[in-house]
């Protein structure tokens, strides 16, 4: 036989390992442990780079989509919004709207005027229509009423009545939107 120049305590300590690999439960042990350094050092580590780098891509396209879910919602949203505004809210519109809800509640029309306001909203600037009104009591209720519930969104921010004989004198702030292009003819 060939003598390897392997010292004798060493043969000893590899003739021992085998003994001991020869149960079952310590060679699978053996096995694993030796799989797990294999896949670690082998596949983990030279990948380590790439996989922090795509769980960076990850977030990133995650975050992504959120905000893509949420500018869809937002513009559903909008458009849901605009349903509730004529298709060109001009002051002119809002004047022929007002004027019509004036004449079918009957009351006497002593003012009417518009205060464009500095707030803006998208394409839309808020303006105030100051409507000073007089009438029997059940026709400036049917005015407010129809201000309130009509189709397009018109809210009342003030009111004032005064009781002259049988008539209510009433003072009404409403605040509408009104496209940019559309103020004062523009």
């Amino acid at each position: 036989m060939i003598e390897t120049g392997i010292p004798p305590h060493w043969k000893e300590q590899w003739n021992d390992l085998l003994k001991q690999l020869q149960d079952p439960i310590k060679l699978q042990f053996t096995v694993l442990g030796i799989a797990a350094a294999i896949g670690f050092f082998g596949v983990y580590r030279p990948m380590d780079g790439k996989i922090a780098q795509v769980r960076s891509e990850l977030g990133a396209g995650k975050r992504r989509l959120d905000l893509i879910h949420e500018v869809e919602s937002l513009r559903a949203k909008r458009d849901e919004l605009r349903g509730n505004f004529p298709q060109t809210p001009t002051e002119n519109f809002w004047t022929e709207h007002f004027l019509e809800g004036i004449r079918g509640a009957g009351v006497a029309l002593a003012e009417l005027e518009s205060e464009p306001q500095k707030i803006q909203i998208g394409d839309f600037q808020v303006v105030y229509f100051n409507l000073d009104v007089s009438g029997e009591y059940a026709q400036v209720r049917g005015l407010i009423g129809w201000i309130e519930d009509n189709e397009w969104y018109a809210r009342i921010t003030r009111m004032n009545f005064k009781k002259r004989l049988s008539r209510i004198e009433a003072s009404l702030t409403i605040a509408v939107v009104v496209a940019r292009e559309g103020l004062h003819g523009a």
